[in-house]
C-alpha cells in the first residue's frame, strides 16, 4: 500500500523498502533504483538548491534538483553507497502512482525557499501526456516495408 502522510512536518511517499521519497522542513531525501540496476540516494538541503527543473519527457513524471555545489555543502548524492560529485539529481516516479508523485512534487515546491528557481509548468501537463511511440512505429513500418519487398521479389514484380 502506498502512503502519503504528514508526520511531524515530514512528508513521505513510501511504497517498498528499497524506494523512499521524503521531504521535511530542511531537506529532500530520496532512495531509488538507477536504470542499470544500481541504487542511488540523496539528501539535499533546501538552502543548497539552486533550482528544481520539471522533467519534460511526455508521460514520464520526474524532476531534477540542481544544487549550488560549493565546497561547504552538507547535501550528498550516493550511488551504491559511494558519494558522487554531481550537482544534479533526477527524482523519478518509479513505483509511485502518478497523482501521488505530482502531489509530492507540488508540496516540495512549496517547502523550498523563495530564492530557489522552479522551472516548469504550474500543472505538470507534460506528465499527463501519453508517451511517444516513435521508436515502436519505426520498427513496424520497417517490418512492413521488408515484407512488401519480399513478397514483390518472390512474385517477380521487382
Amino acid at each position: 500500500m502506498r502512503l502519503m502522510a504528514k508526520e511531524d512536518d515530514v512528508y513521505k511517499l513510501m511504497d517498498r523498502r528499497d524506494l523512499y521519497l521524503g521531504a521535511d522542513e530542511d531537506s529532500l531525501a530520496v532512495s531509488q533504483p538507477e536504470k542499470n540496476g544500481q541504487y542511488e540516494a540523496c539528501r539535499i538541503f533546501y538552502q543548497e538548491i539552486e533550482k528544481i527543473v520539471e522533467g519534460s519527457r511526455r508521460g514520464v513524471p520526474e524532476f531534477y534538483v540542481v544544487v549550488h555545489g560549493d565546497e561547504n555543502q552538507k547535501s550528498f548524492i550516493l550511488l551504491n553507497g559511494e558519494e558522487q560529485m554531481r550537482k544534479i539529481f533526477c527524482v523519478r516516479s518509479l513505483g509511485y502512482r502518478h497523482e501521488e508523485f505530482k502531489e509530492f512534487y507540488r508540496r516540495l515546491r512549496w517547502e523550498v525557499p523563495g530564492k530557489v528557481r522552479i522551472v516548469g509548468t504550474k500543472y505538470q501537463t507534460v506528465w499527463d501526456m501519453k508517451q511517444s511511440h516513435k521508436g515502436w512505429m519505426f520498427f513496424v513500418c520497417a517490418g512492413a516495408v521488408y515484407l512488401i519487398l519480399e513478397v514483390c521479389l518472390n512474385l517477380g514484380i521487382l
